[in-house]
Formats: structure tokens, sequence, C-alpha cells
């Protein structure tokens, strides 16, 4: 890919009850848009235990994006933007039917791994932006909260994060990600009958999301502005 380096984005497809998933739409809506002068690349991933992470690991290392962005589904009504990923795993099967490639009884994704590792997207600096912009104390976007979580969940969207900032975190400088709420939640837009309110939001989010983050400067290898505990924890999947 010829210019700045892509940015990409990878969304969950059909899992459990979500036969369609607003994370993998909300991505492929975004493919080939550019912003701040990166061409975004959308990237489909299936909800496997051994083929999202290893789809994720092979196109970051063939393209090394200067962000990634993952987005998943979860039955909170609202946008969770999570700070943290966890080095556990829990006990659930994939759309395969694969159990979790863990390695200790504890299910821990990597023995040695830290417990648990900070994002590098600005996400707290982001929702306090919006709040200084006058934006409503509960901020949103079309009409659904956007919140601050500190819980990723135990599920293939948790484990994918974490093996990202701990492996590619020195080929990726940006590394955050966002669960979107079910697809049939929110208010239909007027202007866009054919389009569903959480993908319409979750475009729009995603844009402002990634615009912020690539004109802030960053500290360390997993930007210091991302360390903040502020929000709520959730049981995102």
């Amino acid at each position: 890919m010829d210019g700045a380096s892509p940015i990409l984005v990878a969304g969950f497809g059909p899992f459990d009850h979500h036969a369609v998933n607003p994370a993998e739409r909300i991505a492929c809506s975004m493919d080939g848009h550019t912003i701040e002068s990166g061409q975004v690349c959308a990237l489909p991933l299936r909800t496997s235990w051994f083929g999202a992470w290893e789809a994720v690991a092979r196109v970051a290392a063939e393209f090394r994006p200067q962000a990634l962005l993952m987005i998943g589904v979860s039955d909170y009504p609202c946008f969770s933007l999570e700070q943290f990923a966890r080095n556990r795993a829990a006990g659930y099967t994939d759309c395969d039917g694969q159990m979790p490639p863990v390695e200790t009884e504890d299910r821990r994704l990597r023995a040695a791994g830290p417990d648990r590792l900070p994002g590098s997207f600005p996400f707290p600096e982001y929702v306090q932006a919006l709040a200084r912009s006058g934006a409503p104390a509960a901020p949103n976007v079309g009409g659904i909260p956007i919140r601050l979580s500190t819980d990723a969940g135990r599920f293939i969207c948790n484990q994918v994060y974490y093996l990202a900032l701990l492996e590619l975190g020195g080929i990726v400088p940006r590394i955050g990600f966002v669960h979107v709420p079910p697809l049939g939640y929110g208010a239909p837009d007027t202007d866009r009958p054919d389009e569903t309110p959480v993908v319409l939001a979750g475009v729009a989010l995603v844009a402002e999301l990634l615009r912020y983050t690539l004109t802030r400067p960053r500290d360390g290898a997993h930007g210091s502005y991302a360390r903040s505990t502020i929000g709520r924890d959730s049981d995102d999947v």
C-alpha cells in the first residue's frame, strides 16, 4: 500500500445469538476511508480462538499499520471503550466448538505475561474532550451512550486484544478495542432507513476515535495516556 501506513480496523463476525455482528459491518463500512492521511483497511474476523489472533498477527506483520482498532459486540446498550486487556480466558467454546488455547490451569493466555495490559488509544482523554466540548453529561453518538470500561471480558475479544498489546506493540504504535451494542439497539435514522442505528453510530465513533488518536502524541510502548482507570467494569463478551 502506497503513502502513509494503513489503519487496520478489525471486526468480529457472527457467533452464538449474534447471527449478524454489527462489529463486522462497522469495520467493513470503514474500508477504504482516509483518516489523517492513512487509508483504513477492514479485517473481518471469525469468532475463533485460533483463527482471529492468527489473522490479526499476520496482517499486522505484513502491513505494519499505524493503528489497530478492533471491534466486538456485547449485550450492553452502549459503546464500551476498553482501556485494558487481561491475561485470562473463559472456558467458552468458539464458533468452531473449540476451547481457548490457554497455557496454565487458571486459564492464563500467556503463562509469563502480565495480568493486565493498558491499551494505547487515549480513550479517557477522548471522553474528557467530549465533555469539554459541551457534549451532554452522558457522552453519546447517534443517541447511543459512550462509556469507559476497565474489563473487556474473557472471550475472544479480550484474547486478541491482550495478545496484540503483548506481541504487536513493537510494530503497531496504537492498539485499541471497542465493544458495540447489539444490532437492534438504537433509534432509526430517518435519513438512512436502510442502515441500522448501531452501524451508523459505530462508523461515526470509529472515525472520530481514529482521528483523535492519530493527532495526539504518545509516550512509551503502550501510550501512557491510556493508563487511566476512569469508568466502570463491564462483562463484555
